[in-house]
């Protein structure tokens, strides 16, 4: 009898951070979640992880490997190929390894997939030069409108129907809802960081902007629900709109 062969082993590469938020980690272990929800074995590699973050991976049952600086840090690379070379023992498949982070360059990328592992990066803006993949992810509005730079034989995943949901999301796919001509209701997610940080100037300017526009809207009669994650330190821009603090990394 023909034994079914199973998922391989699913590594995943992200970071979280006072820079550049959770979002990276958040969408990786979506995919994360699902693959071992099949059956797949899953490995989370980042470089100082929150702990919340690090505690909602643990929870999920996802294993979790340290990265001690990120890249471009030598030891970067470094534990990815330990971590590469231990899920590669004893097993005839190639692992896979997901990217999500701007700062994974086209060598990083090469040097993975020279070390022997199917290569996906989550992108959203095509900032590189070449990229050096099996598959590109890019799951934004106007993803196919970008122009990726690589090899012929490359896999393209574009659009929203490849957005990586987590199941508290999922749950809600196929449900049709009556959506009038002109929208009267409106909700703005806005970014998250895992730490509260000084806000600096740029950020202050983005906010009072990001407040003119949303109060030129109210001018039209609609409604106006802000989500954002963690601090406040923006609340008092938001006056005349319902204000909502939400943790992007608790379970639901």
């Amino acid at each position: 009898m023909q034994l079914e062969r199973g998922l391989p082993h699913l590594l995943l590469r992200a970071d979280a951070d006072p820079a550049q938020g959770a979002g990276h980690v958040m969408r990786c272990l979506a995919l994360a979640e699902s693959w071992h929800r099949e059956g797949g074995q899953v490995t989370l590699l980042s470089s100082r992880l929150d702990p919340a973050l690090r505690k909602r991976t643990e929870t999920l049952g996802i294993d979790l490997a340290e990265i001690p600086m990120p890249h471009p840090d030598t030891s970067d690379l470094r534990s990815s190929f330990n971590a590469l070379e231990k899920v590669s023992r004893g097993s005839t498949d190639l692992p896979w390894v997901v990217l999500d982070g701007y700062h994974f360059d086209t060598a990083y990328q090469s040097l993975l997939r020279s070390a022997g592992c199917r290569l996906m990066v989550i992108d959203d803006t095509a900032h590189l030069p070449r990229y050096d993949a099996d598959i590109i992810l890019n799951h934004g509005l106007d993803a196919q409108r970008l122009t990726y730079n690589c090899a012929p034989d490359t896999l393209f995943l574009l659009g929203t129907r490849f957005a990586l949901l987590r199941p508290e999301f999922q749950r809600w796919h196929g449900v049709v809802r009556h959506c009038p001509e002109v929208a009267r209701k409106l909700i703005v997610t806005l970014g998250v960081v895992t730490r509260k940080i000084p806000p600096s100037k740029s950020s202050k300017r983005w906010s009072k902007s990001r407040h003119r526009i949303l109060k030129s809207k109210l001018s039209w009669g609609r409604s106006i629900h802000i989500l954002q994650s963690c601090s406040r330190r923006w609340h008092h821009c938001h006056r005349g709109f319902t204000w909502r603090p939400v943790s992007p990394i608790s379970p639901h």
